[in-house]
Formats: C-alpha cells, sequence, structure tokens
C-alpha cells in the first residue's frame, strides 16, 4: 500500500497468498489507525491501494483510491459579500468582493485552511475576468485566495477581496458566479455572485384604461324566512330587511345567522354625494331574483319580497341582481371592452348549498285507543 499521507501513515507493504483454499485470493481486510506519536493531523486524505503479482506467470499490477477522512467532519458556509453588483460602463470592474468562510458544527479539532474558487466545471462569460489582490486577472481563483478557519463553531475566516473585471465585449445580461471553500476533500456549498452586466433600463408601460363609475353601485342584501324551509312551503324572500341582523332571534335560537340586510341603491338628488344609501324601492331600481332551483315556484321574480314555494328538497344558491334607475352611466363590470353606457347594476349571489329545503314533514292520525 502507497499512501500520499504524513509519515505516521507511512508506506505498507502487504503480501497474501494468490491462492485461499484452493481459490484465487480476491479480497483482503485492511485497517487504518493513525498513530498518536507523531499525531496525525485531522483533514481529508487520498490512499492510493496498490496490488501486484510476481509470479512469474502473473505481471500485473492494480490501483485504487480509497478517501480517508481523519477527525470530524468539516462543515463551513462560504458567503460572498456583497452578493451582487452592477457593472453598467464597459469596460469596467465590479467592487472588492470579500470571500468568507464560517465553521457550522461540529467544531474542529484544529484549524482548517480553506482554499476558495469557481465551482468545479464553471466557466466565466466571455469578457469576464476574476482578479486578486496583487495579481492578474484570469479565469479562475488560485490558492491565494484562502485563509485559515478557526475550530470553534461560529469562526469566519476571509481571504483578500477580489473583483470581476468585465471588458467591453461582454455581453449584457445578469450572471449567477458560484464559489465554492474546499478544505483537502471538504466542499462547501456554492455561494452564488451575481453579476449584472450593462446598463438598466426601465421598459415604459402603458396600463389599459381605467374606468371609475359616477357613483357607486347598488349595495345588495337580501334575507330568506323561514331560513330551512320544507318542500312544499313556502319561504319568503326580502330585499329590504332591516331585522337582518337580529336573526336568530330568541324563538329559534339554533337557526343559522341570516344574511344580509337593506338593499340601497344611489338616487340623483337625494343620495349623500356618490354613494348608494338609499333604500331599494320599487321607484328607484329594479331588481331580478333567480332562487337556484328550476322547480322552484316561481323560478325567478322583480318583487321586493316575493314568495316562493320550494317542490323538492335540496341546497340551493339564491341569486339577487339589482340596477339603479340612474341610466346607462356605468362602465362595462368585465371584459375589455368597458363603456359608459351600462345600466348600474350589482348581483349578490349566496355561495353554494346557502339554503337548505328539507324534506316534507311528517303528517299524523290520531289512532283511537
Amino acid at each position: 500500500m502507497n499512501s500520499t499521507t504524513p509519515t505516521c501513515l507511512s508506506d505498507i507493504n502487504i503480501t497474501y497468498p494468490a491462492v485461499i483454499n484452493g481459490k484465487p485470493c480476491l479480497a483482503s481486510t485492511v485497517t487504518f489507525t493513525p498513530s498518536t506519536s507523531p499525531a496525525l493531523t485531522s483533514g481529508n486524505y487520498t490512499v492510493t491501494l496498490i496490488a501486484t503479482c510476481s509470479s512469474p506467470t502473473c505481471a500485473v499490477i492494480r490501483t485504487a483510491t480509497f478517501y480517508l477522512t481523519v477527525g470530524t467532519n468539516l462543515n463551513f458556509t462560504v458567503t460572498a459579500s456583497p452578493a451582487s453588483e452592477r457593472v453598467s460602463t464597459l469596460p469596467g470592474s465590479t467592487g472588492p468582493v470579500a470571500l468568507t468562510a464560517t465553521l457550522n458544527a461540529p467544531a474542529q479539532p484544529s484549524t482548517s485552511d480553506i482554499v476558495f474558487s469557481l465551482d468545479t466545471g464553471y466557466v466565466l462569460p466571455a469578457g469576464v475576468t476574476v482578479c486578486e489582490e496583487g495579481a492578474s486577472c484570469s479565469a479562475g481563483l488560485t490558492s491565494a485566495s484562502s485563509c485559515t478557519l478557526g475550530a470553534t463553531v461560529g469562526s469566519t475566516c476571509s481571504a483578500p477581496p477580489i473583483t470581476f473585471s468585465v471588458a467591453a465585449t461582454a455581453s449584457p445580461g445578469s450572471y449567477n458566479i458560484p464559489i465554492i471553500g474546499t478544505s483537502g476533500l471538504a466542499k462547501s456549498i456554492p455561494a452564488l455572485y451575481l453579476l449584472k452586466v450593462g446598463t438598466f433600463t426601465l421598459t415604459a408601460y402603458t396600463s389599459s384604461n381605467l374606468y371609475t363609475d359616477p357613483h357607486q353601485r347598488p349595495v345588495v342584501n337580501f334575507t330568506w324566512d323561514p331560513l330551512s324551509p320544507f318542500a312544499g312551503k313556502s319561504a319568503t324572500f326580502n330585499a329590504i330587511d332591516p331585522a337582518a341582523s337580529v336573526r336568530p332571534s330568541a324563538a329559534f335560537p339554533n337557526d343559522p345567522p341570516a344574511p344580509g340586510g337593506e338593499s340601497k341603491v344611489y338616487v340623483a338628488g337625494v343620495s349623500s354625494g356618490t354613494n348608494a344609501d338609499q333604500v331599494l324601492n320599487a321607484a328607484n331600481a329594479t331588481l331580478l331574483w333567480n332562487f337556484g332551483c328550476a322547480s322552484c315556484t316561481p323560478v325567478t321574480s322583480t318583487q321586493l319580497n316575493s314568495p316562493v314555494s320550494f317542490n323538492t328538497s335540496g341546497r340551493f344558491s339564491p341569486r339577487l341582481s339589482v340596477t339603479d334607475n340612474a341610466g346607462n352611466v356605468c362602465y362595462s363590470i368585465t371584459g375589455s371592452d368597458a363603456t359608459a353606457d351600462n345600466p348600474c347594476y350589482c348581483p349578490l349571489q349566496l355561495s353554494a348549498d346557502s339554503m337548505i329545503v328539507s324534506k316534507p314533514p311528517p303528517t299524523f292520525r290520531e289512532i283511537k285507543p
């Protein structure tokens, strides 16, 4: 066995018979035990194993690589500060970039040398080079970009600052440059430095037209009573129920809370400013009910207070649309073809299954004893 480790793991020659129990020797076990005198420094080592055959009929050499870690695993983080910069004028250069390593848990038995470099396989954009203090700019970092990291968790160390030089021929754009730290075989997760090349241009944006209504649209609310009618019975829908806020009533405390309250509309010359603050009536607005069930009688209505007979049980979503009488002065609610010649209306449709119609109640017949 030959090794690139220090003398305390010096070369070891081990000879095994070519045949064991009549079969070729295919495997052997070797135990690595670092010596204590002299002490082996904690770190990562590459050990090359060499197997040779010296038989007259055999002249073969085989090698294998074994990676040996001595001491605790080295876990550290690399950061670049600042994390990004723009070079607007070409040719140009960034300001100093500090590369820092921080030791994470666990603590180490001794200090560690950290060498910073571009991540393996990464190539800088055309026209961009990296510059170290006191050295010419090149396509990568040298071992001079290094520092010694302390053994205590949270320890930091920084290499001499670097800069990125951008030639006039560099293509404008944004480039994430991955920078790593290594110590032996230990490698950090890349720190991404964002290099932005070229001027920053804001493109003017013109939105589509913004339309506003001349006054508030109708405020739509409604209630119905009873809240849970039986099939075959009627419920009355009310668009101007001022008592909605007091329900459920004391007589029926388990009833679900009723939606709504009074519907209101804008009335020219009467409303305060542009507010829809006038209670809905037959003179200042029109309304259209849709009770959400095809078997209802009626299916739709235009009355303020509309009785409805539910002929089947189920869950329904009633809807009320209110249009004020201000004329066609409001813009389209949806679509890109908004024009100021639409009536000012507003719909309210309750969520699915808001109204529950129960099955018909049981009938009773008195039987003589």
